[in-house]
C-alpha cells in the first residue's frame, strides 16, 4: 500500500465514506468488499500510518496515541447510532493487525444509547485535554479547571439546552473547533474580570457568537429591554404611527369601517405600551416582551384598510390542531414570492407529526403588515448596531431584515387557543449554526378581535417550571401588537389562553399574525458569524 498524507481533510474524507458504509453495513452486505478490503484493510491495518489516521481523526493532529476503544467511542459509535463497531479481526498476529466491522448486540446498544450523553461527555473532556495540551497558556487554563467538568459547559459545547440521549453528537473536529474558540474567548474575558468563570454556560456557549469575548448576548438583552421605551419616545418624537414610519399608506379610504375602529379604539380596556423583563432562576435577564395596545400605534385609516383587504381571504383548516388537540382554528399562509407553480411551504410540528402548509399570495394589507413589522425589528436593529458599535469599534453588525412570509390563524378564543411551546423547532433554528439558535429569534405578532374585551391572553413562564409561574402576561382585546424579543425562546415557554366564556351569537374572531424569516441562501456563512434575529411564527 502506498502510504498517504494523513491531513485533517483526507482523515475526514475517509473516515466520513467509513462511517456511511458502516450504516449500509446491517442493510447490504456486497459493500462489505469496499469496506473490508480497501479502507479499513488499508488505513487501519498494522502499518506505520495507522495512528496517525486515528489521532488525526481525534485530534486533528498526529502524534497523540489513540486506542480502537477510544475510537470507536469518539468517532464509529456516536456517528452510526451505535449500530456497528469495530473489532481486532486477528488479534494473534499483531504485524497483520487489521480491523472489521461488528454489529452491536441489542443489549449493549441500548446501553450505549441510553448512556450517550454519558459517553459525548467523555469525548468532550478528552478533546478538551488535547486543547489545553497544546494551547500556549495551558498552565494558566488548568488552574481554572475544575475537578469534574460542569454539566453547564457540556450542554453549552454541544448546543443542549437539557441533558437528553436523543441527539446527534457533533463530529469530533466540531467538538474540537467548538472548544478552542470558547476556550480563546473566555481567557480574553478572564483577562478582564477575574472573577469570571471559564468553564460555565456563558463560555461554553462562546463558540455561536463571533464576539471576541465583547459579551454579544447580553449586549442583545440590553438593548432588548431598553427597546421599548426608546421606540415610545420615537413615535412620540415623530408625532406619527408605525404604518406612517414604515411607508405605509392605503390606496383607498373606508370612513365606515374607520369609524368602528375609531370607536372600538375608545371603548378598549387596555391602553399604552407595556414591558417585561423576565428573569432566569440565577436573577440574571432572560429576555424582554413588550406589548401596544390599541390606539396610537397605528393609524385608524391603516387598520381600518387592513381589515376590508383581508375580510375575503381564503382559509384552510388547521388539520394538525384539530386531530391532535382538538382546535378549531382556520390557517393563511401568504407569501410575497408566491407563485401558482412555486409556493412558498412551512413545517408545522415535530418530525413525528409533521405537517406541510402551501402558502397563498399576500395581498396589499399583508404586505403592508410585513412592512411594519420590519419597520420594529429593524428599529431594534438599529439600536443594537448602535452599542456594538461601541463595544466592538464597528467590527460586528447586524444586517436589516425584509419579511416575505406570514402566518394567520383564525377562530373563537374558546376552542382555538394555544397550548405551551416555544417558537424555536428544528428546521427554523440550527444551534450549531452561529446566529441561528433559538436566542436569536425574534417574535413580532399582530391580534385583532371583533369585540372590545378581553378574551384571551399571553403568559410566558421559565421552561423548566412546571408550575408555571408566569412571569409575564398580556390581554388580548381589540387590538394588540406584541414583541419577544432575543433570549425569550431560549429559556422560556408560553401559551395563548381563553379567559372568559365565548357564547355568542356571532363567533369572537381573533387573528393572531405570525411572521417568519426565511434562511433563503443555502451559504449562511455570509453573516459571519452573528447572523440576523430571526421572526418566527407560533404553532
Amino acid at each position: 500500500m502506498t502510504d498517504v498524507e494523513y491531513s485533517p481533510a483526507v482523515c475526514q474524507t475517509i473516515l466520513n465514506e467509513i462511517i456511511s458504509l458502516l450504516s449500509l453495513f446491517e442493510e447490504n452486505m456486497s459493500i462489505s468488499s469496499r469496506l473490508d478490503d480497501i479502507l479499513l484493510s488499508q488505513h487501519l491495518s498494522g502499518n506505520a500510518g495507522l495512528n496517525n489516521f486515528l489521532s488525526t481523526c481525534c485530534y486533528g493532529r498526529t502524534g497523540v496515541s489513540v486506542s480502537l476503544h477510544d475510537f470507536n467511542s469518539i468517532c464509529i459509535l456516536p456517528r452510526t447510532d451505535w449500530r456497528c463497531r469495530l473489532v481486532l479481526k486477528d488479534p494473534s498476529f499483531p504485524q497483520l493487525l487489521s480491523v472489521s466491522p461488528s454489529l452491536l448486540e441489542k443489549e449493549d446498544r441500548d446501553q450505549h444509547i441510553v448512556q450517550k450523553f454519558t459517553y459525548t461527555k467523555n469525548t468532550l473532556l478528552l478533546v478538551l485535554q488535547d486543547v489545553i495540551h497544546v494551547h500556549p497558556r495551558k498552565t494558566f487554563i488548568r488552574l481554572y479547571l475544575p475537578p469534574e467538568l460542569p454539566i453547564a459547559w457540556s450542554l453549552a459545547i454541544l448546543g443542549l439546552k437539557n441533558q437528553a440521549s436523543n441527539f446527534t453528537p457533533p463530529s469530533v473536529h466540531i467538538i474540537r473547533e467548538r472548544i478552542t474558540v470558547s476556550i480563546d474567548k473566555a481567557i480574553i474575558k478572564k483577562d478582564l474580570n477575574t472573577r469570571f468563570r471559564l468553564f460555565c454556560k456563558e463560555s461554553g456557549s462562546f463558540w455561536l457568537l463571533d464576539d471576541d469575548g465583547v459579551g454579544i448576548q447580553q449586549v442583545y438583552l440590553t438593548a432588548c429591554s431598553d427597546f421599548p421605551h426608546i421606540l415610545q419616545e420615537h413615535l412620540l418624537e415623530k408625532n406619527s404611527t408605525l404604518d406612517k414610519l414604515a411607508g405605509v399608506f392605503p390606496s383607498r379610504r373606508h370612513p365606515e369601517v374607520e369609524a368602528i375602529v375609531r370607536d372600538a379604539f375608545s371603548r378598549a380596556e387596555s391602553k399604552g405600551l407595556e414591558s417585561k423583563d423576565m428573569l432566569l432562576t440565577d436573577g440574571s435577564l432572560g429576555g424582554t416582551v413588550f406589548a401596544m395596545h390599541n390606539s396610537g400605534f397605528v393609524s385608524v385609516e391603516w387598520l381600518a384598510a387592513y381589515l376590508v383587504d383581508t375580510d375575503n381571504n381564503y382559509f384552510m383548516t388547521d388539520v394538525r390542531a384539530l386531530a391532535m388537540n382538538g382546535k378549531e382554528r382556520l390557517l393563511r399562509i401568504f407569501s410575497t414570492n408566491h407563485t401558482y407553480n412555486d409556493p412558498t411551504w412551512l413545517q408545522f410540528g415535530e418530525t413525528k407529526f409533521a405537517h406541510l402548509y402551501l402558502s397563498q399570495r399576500a395581498t396589499v394589507a399583508e404586505e403592508s403588515w410585513l412592512k411594519i413589522s420590519s419597520y420594529i425589528t429593524n428599529l431594534l436593529i438599529g439600536l443594537i448596531n448602535q452599542r456594538l458599535n461601541v463595544l466592538a469599534s464597528g467590527r460586528y453588525h447586524l444586517g436589516p431584515v425584509i419579511y416575505d412570509v406570514g402566518v394567520v390563524t383564525l377562530g373563537n378564543p374558546s376552542v382555538s387557543g394555544i397550548g405551551p411551546h416555544s417558537d424555536g423547532k428544528n428546521g427554523l433554528v440550527c444551534a450549531s449554526t452561529p446566529g441561528y439558535g433559538r436566542f436569536q429569534m425574534n417574535v413580532v405578532t399582530l391580534g385583532v378581535q371583533n369585540h372590545c374585551a378581553g378574551s384571551s391572553n399571553i403568559s410566558w413562564w421559565l421552561k423548566e417550571d412546571h408550575k408555571k409561574s408566569k412571569l409575564a402576561e398580556f390581554v388580548h382585546d381589540f387590538f394588540i401588537i406584541h414583541c419577544q424579543t432575543m433570549g425569550v425562546q431560549e429559556s422560556f415557554l408560553h401559551e395563548v389562553h381563553c379567559l372568559i366564556s365565548c357564547d355568542y351569537t356571532s363567533p369572537i374572531i381573533h387573528s393572531l399574525i405570525r411572521h417568519i424569516l426565511f434562511i433563503c441562501s443555502t451559504d449562511i456563512n455570509h453573516y459571519q458569524g452573528l447572523g440576523r434575529p430571526e421572526t418566527l411564527f407560533e404553532f
